[in-house]
């Protein structure tokens, strides 16, 4: 390394650590954050268990849930008394826990499973 960029080195490691250390205490302020997209399908869940089907509304059948394993999920454990938001929450943290990445919404490259990173070729 060079002279100059070497004694500046443990001014940017507490600046680095200072960021780090704001970026948790904000981050913690939003812990308790759901994507908006997951009540679309608990809203879903919770219609097939009142007995209205995979319906967003009375009327109309239109067929609008993308994850119908999650739905029916969400509607069994609705079923049996569960909150589906504490469920939702603790899912989330389980699935981050055991070593899960991001949840894809979209089909990645040939051969990548969903939440696995695409081999590169």
């Amino acid at each position: 390394m060079f002279p100059s960029l070497r004694s500046g080195l443990p001014g940017r490691r507490l600046v680095a650590l200072l960021a780090i250390a704001v970026l948790a205490v904000q981050a913690r302020r939003f812990l308790p954050f759901i994507v908006d997209d997951a009540f679309i399908s608990l809203r879903y869940a919770e219609r097939l268990v009142e007995g209205k089907g995979l319906t967003w509304t009375d009327g109309e059948r239109v067929e609008g849930c993308t994850n119908l394993l999650w739905v029916l999920c969400a509607a069994a454990l609705r079923a049996l008394g569960v909150d589906l938001v504490l469920a939702v929450r603790h899912a989330d943290r389980g699935r981050r826990r055991h070593g899960g990445g991001p949840a894809r919404s979209a089909p990645g490259p040939a051969g990548a499973r969903c939440g696995e990173p695409a081999r590169p070729e």
